[in-house]
């Protein structure tokens, strides 16, 4: 049994702080009791955040006051971009942000982080009762133009057309039913119109009519061609920062946002493609 350990590189401290530390225990209180039970050290609360501070182990707490806005969302759209059908909650992202970096955030903060890059990801995520929650809160934050107009009686148009709607590849020849449960991207459209309020307008049949053949098509055209413009342009940026990677100087805050949003629409946009290749791979 060990009495007081006064040395600061003890091998047998310094490997329990880190068993605790992988272990996600950052309380020094119940580090100080788990090191008397399991190894026989004497090491009061103070002490043991002494140690753990030179050993550079932080809480979530600490280190998400501390770090860098960007540099917090950049871990966090790693770990998202390793889901692109947006399954995973804050809990598992941070587990697997501590997993490959050693550094912890609080679940707060990632859901909220989560929530603000991939809000339609959000939405769908958790119990059924939480699910309306986030889609009703969604609905607040960004309302259709025409919604306060179909309050006074003036009825929202509906597009002719699928190809007008923000529907995602594939979609079905048939009838498409917009069912939250389902595993396609969500449609906010009827939701909207129904959150808007009770209107004079007749109501409406939310149903998608949809030509296989057209609409195909129409959306791979599209997509196909965006692409196409598109491509040129990331492939040019991405050599360009490879070979400047060493010279790069301090910027504006206007620049350094404008990198932000950059990073943020390139890891969207890489969960955006892998979910199209994912249907068109089944279907």
């Amino acid at each position: 049994m060990r009495a007081v350990v006064t040395l600061p590189d003890d091998p047998t401290l310094n490997a329990a702080l880190k068993k605790y530390h992988l272990k996600g225990i950052n309380d020094s209180t119940e580090i100080s009791k788990l090191l008397l039970k399991e190894h026989g050290i004497t090491l009061c609360e103070t002490s043991v955040t002494r140690r753990r501070k030179k050993l550079g182990y932080r809480a979530g707490g600490y280190t998400t006051k501390t770090m860098e806005e960007d540099a917090k969302k950049k871990l966090i759209l790693d770990q998202m971009a390793k889901d692109p059908k947006g399954r995973l909650g804050a809990r598992m992202i941070k587990e697997g942000i501590f997993k490959d970096t050693g550094i912890h955030l609080t679940r707060d903060y990632i859901r909220e982080a989560m929530r603000q890059l991939d809000p339609e990801a959000y939405s769908k995520r958790g119990p059924r009762h939480m699910k309306a929650q986030r889609r009703e809160r969604l609905l607040r934050e960004a309302r259709l133009p025409g919604a306060s107009e179909e309050r006074h009686g003036a009825q929202q148009p509906v597009p002719s057309t699928s190809r007008e709607l923000p529907v995602h590849l594939p979609i079905p020849p048939q009838i498409m039913e917009l069912d939250n449960e389902s595993d396609f991207d969500h449609d906010p459209l009827p939701e909207l119109l129904s959150a808007a309020g009770p209107s004079s307008a007749p109501s409406l049949d939310i149903r998608v009519w949809t030509h296989p053949t057209e609409t195909h098509t129409a959306f791979t055209s599209e997509m196909v061609g965006l692409l196409q413009d598109a491509l040129p342009k990331m492939t040019a940026l991405s050599r360009f920062l490879d070979n400047t990677e060493t010279g790069l100087a301090a910027v504006d805050i206007h620049s350094h946002q404008l990198l932000l949003r950059g990073m943020e629409t390139a890891a969207l946009l890489e969960r955006q493609l892998a979910r199209v290749i994912s249907r068109l791979d089944k279907s």
